[in-house]
């Protein structure tokens, strides 16, 4: 029999047999075993299930023993025939005889446990069978997204581990000695912190450090600072709103130009200090020194990177060459559906240029009419000529009608329903048009600068206007479709007849063929699309002044850059300290490897982050560069020190569990060990799962980490936002229903510590400097508050002194 079986093994081996692995002894020995004895059925369930067996006829006869076992009831063949025979699988399963026949064979029922083990383990090897060819089609059919096959593949390997039946259940005399052996190794080193140290001294005695195999969630709102005047007009995709009208959901713009929505709306501040930044279109936004802008800085030849407010005025507004500094990136199109327009779009701006105010007539040149009456009976607008320059979309007999043939469209109807024509009203571009799709904004503008437009003497389009109300509609309309247009001008104009009338100009770089008339078309100059991005693709700060302080706010969207529109001109702007404390103290003091997963900051941010507080110096003095001498040799020591840190970064914004899990993996068993896992932050983590809502695909992350922790046997320390809720409280401090988005958070979790700083509600407060660390939750010990100092120009935490 062992000879057959070694035989059998290494045909396998050797390619000669191609079935998949069984052992069809070991499944009818565990079957009759079963039929004999309920101690033999408990230990087959702690590590089989039904469909572990090879012969379906076996699973069937499985699944009714353990049918009645569950209910209560005893299993023979006598019952199990019974059963079989309820669900019409007794036929199946070969008969009574059959189970008769599995219960005399049976060679003993003392063995049940080791042959439920042999029968899970050719089940295993026929699942990573399985998986293999699941695998190899995958790399065949060459998919778009190598690294989503490559996580697909390495989940479904875990699953065949995940799908193993463990043995958890242990007695409790081996855990009370196992207990015992850590008690004396805890009193041998005489320490009192036995996880994993904080650094935080108050914190670290209440937790006793960050235990293995425990979750830590750390709850606190978003930062204060970044805010803008509650004037700063917002570009929404149905028109505008004021930053302080803002709520959480409306939808705003991000910089990319797609629709996103706002996650979260501060309290009004007041009392900050705020500066009016200039720029050089004309346009203008007043912002706190803490608001955060993307910038390009000549000075490190056009590096991108995130500044504050006080940071630029700090460096300065020019280079050393008299240049700009500080350039902010334009906003790129905005992303809106088509519209269904009453008037066609390129018809309108050909009527809005040199359309009559009170009817459908327009004035054309002699020289342009081709065009014009080529592109309206296209659109549906055939043109009638009225005398001289004047030419009409409306006949003055029927006959006119009846000689055109197509459909036919009447342009003075057709503007009513828009809201022109009518009563006193003037010239205006109405909201639907301003928010309809690039393509239909685009035909718009040319018409309007087909009819009106010009190209200066510079080799820019240009638009002059007596009408201010449509000519700010214009400029809106230019900056909706990612250009950059100059200010708006008044320009003083003197008639044949000396009379003086005030007009609106404006020019500008265009980006796209703004005009369909060849003649001017023809004007612009021919630039490539890399000059033109790289000329007037991006706005310059021209100045930066104090003004008086203002009431501001600031608010958190979900796209992907973190940017947001603000102001007239769509300009972009920007909306965890403490977690990187941890990391640095249990890297570098305890020597600890740790691992951090951003899904918010990249690597650089991180890394400069970590060296302003490890360095101890000012944060915005390593920023811009303007270190004094002493400064050095502090920055030379952190970074030795930080150099030598077992501390690793991921900074992938579209980590899953399944990811962080892998990787966590794979970097213990390359160093030998690893001592912490923070994730910054949870509510910006995906599933891969399709959970029918946000908190249930939450509650899937947060008990995904728990098992993380105790599968790894390190504490995992998981961010997570606050709910807006306690901006409606007179205490500001958080509370666990505060945790957002899913109370699985609260249950998961074995520790939920909370940050508060009271001066960001109350500029008076006397705890200034200061910051609350809330132990809300600690699953095996006290809970309570902690006091620990801010130090906002290192952004670090840190001890408080003790007397």
């Amino acid at each position: 029999m062992v000879q057959a079986i070694d035989e059998a093994r290494r045909r396998a081996r050797q390619g000669g047999s191609r079935v998949p692995p069984h052992n069809l002894d070991a499944e009818q020995s565990l079957l009759g075993a079963m039929l004999l004895s309920r101690d033999a059925i408990a230990a087959a369930v702690e590590f089989c299930r039904a469909e572990d067996f090879y012969k379906p006829a076996h699973s069937h006869i499985f699944d009714a023993i353990t049918t009645l076992y569950g209910r209560g009831e005893p299993a023979d063949p006598v019952t199990v025939a019974d059963e079989l025979g309820r669900a019409g699988l007794l036929e199946a399963a070969g008969g009574l005889p059959a189970l008769v026949g599995l219960q005399a064979d049976t060679p003993a029922t003392t063995n049940a446990g080791r042959y439920a083990e042999i029968v899970e383990e050719h089940a295993l090897l026929r699942r990573l069978i399985g998986v293999a060819g699941e695998i190899a089609e995958m790399g065949y059919s060459v998919p778009e997204d190598v690294a989503a096959a490559v996580d697909q593949a390495e989940a479904l390997v875990f699953d065949i581990a995940e799908r193993r039946v463990t043995d958890s259940l242990k007695p409790l005399q081996s855990l009370l000695m196992a207990s015992l052996d850590r008690l004396e190794s805890l009193y041998t080193r005489g320490e009192l912190i036995t996880g994993v140290p904080t650094g935080y001294i108050d914190l670290d005695e209440r937790l006793y450090g960050l235990q293995p195999s425990s979750l830590v969630i750390v709850g606190a709102r978003p930062a204060m600072g970044k805010a803008l005047a509650l004037d700063t007009s917002i570009p929404t995709p149905d028109g505008w709103k004021t930053m302080g009208s803002l709520e959480v959901g409306d939808r705003v713009f991000g910089e990319a130009g797609a629709p996103c929505a706002v996650t979260y709306t501060s309290p009004v501040h007041e009392q900050r200090t705020c500066y009016r930044l200039e720029f050089d279109d004309g346009s203008s936004l007043v912002a706190d020194a803490d608001h955060q802008w993307m910038a390009y800085d000549v000075s490190l030849r056009d590096r991108s990177r995130v500044v504050t407010t006080q940071q630029m005025v700090d460096q300065g507004v020019r280079a050393g060459d008299g240049r700009a500094r500080w350039y902010l990136p334009l906003a790129h199109p905005l992303e809106l559906p088509e519209q269904d327009l009453p008037v066609d779009p390129y018809v309108l701006g050909c009527w809005l240029g040199d359309g009559h105010t009170k009817s459908a007539g327009l004035t054309i040149a002699d020289h342009d009419i081709a065009h014009f009456e080529r592109e309206f009976v296209v659109a549906g607008y055939p043109l009638f000529h009225r005398g001289g320059i004047e030419y009409s979309t409306s006949p003055s007999s029927a006959d006119a009608w009846r000689a055109f043939i197509g459909e036919r469209r009447e342009l003075s109807r057709e503007l009513r329903q828009v809201g022109l024509l009518a009563g006193d009203s003037t010239k205006h571009i109405p909201a639907v048009y301003l928010r309809a799709s690039f393509k239909q904004r685009l035909a718009l503008l040319q018409g309007i600068l087909d009819t009106e437009g010009d190209v200066d003497f510079q080799g820019r389009a240009e638009l002059c206007l007596s009408n201010r109300e449509l000519c700010e509609h214009v400029r809106e309309l230019v900056c909706s479709l990612g250009h950059k247009p100059g200010q708006l001008k008044e320009k003083r104009i003197r008639l044949l007849d000396d009379r003086v009338v005030i007009a609106w100009r404006f020019a500008w770089t265009p980006l796209d063929p703004v005009f369909r008339l060849p003649r001017k078309a023809e004007l612009l100059p021919d630039r490539s699309p890399e000059r033109k991005l790289r000329n007037h693709g991006r706005r310059a700060v021209t100045a930066i002044s104090p003004v008086d302080s203002v009431p501001v706010r600031c608010i958190t969207v979900d796209s992907p850059s973190h940017l947001y529109l603000a102001g007239e001109s769509m300009i972009p702007t920007h909306n965890t300290s403490f977690a990187l404390g941890m990391a640095a103290h249990a890297a570098v003091e305890a020597r600890i490897p740790t691992l951090v997963f951003s899904l918010e900051m990249g690597h650089e941010e991180i890394t400069q982050r970590l060296l302003v507080s490890e360095a101890r110096i000012d944060a915005g003095r390593i920023r811009n560069g303007r270190l004094a001498e002493a400064d050095w040799p502090k920055i030379s020591q952190a970074v030795a020190r930080l150099s030598d840190a077992p501390l690793f970064i991921d900074d992938n914004p579209n980590l899953t569990v399944m990811e962080i899990r892998a990787k966590a993996r794979r970097l213990k068993a390359r160093e030998g060990r690893l001592g912490l896992i923070i994730v910054d932050y949870l509510q910006l983590m995906s599933s891969r799962t399709t959970a029918e809502n946000r908190q249930l695909e939450v509650s899937s992350i947060s008990r995904g980490l728990k098992v993380l922790a105790r599968e790894l046997e390190v504490p995992v320390v998981a961010l997570s936002q606050l709910s807006r809720n306690l901006e409606m409280r007179a205490d500001k401090r958080p509370v666990l229903a505060d945790l957002r988005e899913s109370g699985s958070l609260e249950q998961d979790a074995d520790v939920v510590l909370f940050l508060y700083r009271d001066e960001m509600y109350n500029a008076e407060s006397a705890d200034r400097g200061t910051a609350e660390v809330i132990v809300a939750k600690h699953r095996n010990g006290p809970t309570g508050k902690c006091q620990l100092a801010f130090l906002d120009h290192h952004t670090r935490f840190a001890n408080m002194a003790r007397v």
